[in-house]
């Protein structure tokens, strides 16, 4: 198991999370109102994810993972390296 080499704090981790999501629905061609429609969600929430306002919950990441045909690791990954 890979550990991180420096525990993010919160805000960061946000940022983190929500580049990798945008990153990933853009190449899936996939506009934030489908998505979030898909998902169940505000829009507007969902632009808070992405431009890391805010944190989704596990749930809602897992909704995104499976919505983009993704495993949940595949979602993540990259994010403990902070490469994003």
């Amino acid at each position: 198991m890979k550990y991180l080499k420096q525990v993010l704090n919160k805000s960061e981790f946000s940022i983190l999370v929500g580049k990798r999501i945008r990153e990933l629905r853009e190449k899936k061609s996939i506009t934030q109102l489908q998505l979030a429609t898909e998902i169940e969600i505000n829009e507007s929430t969902f632009r808070n994810y992405e431009n890391g306002r805010k944190l989704p919950s596990i749930y809602t990441v897992y909704k995104i993972a499976c919505y983009l045909d993704l495993e949940l690791n595949e979602l993540v990954e990259g994010i403990q390296e902070g490469e994003y």
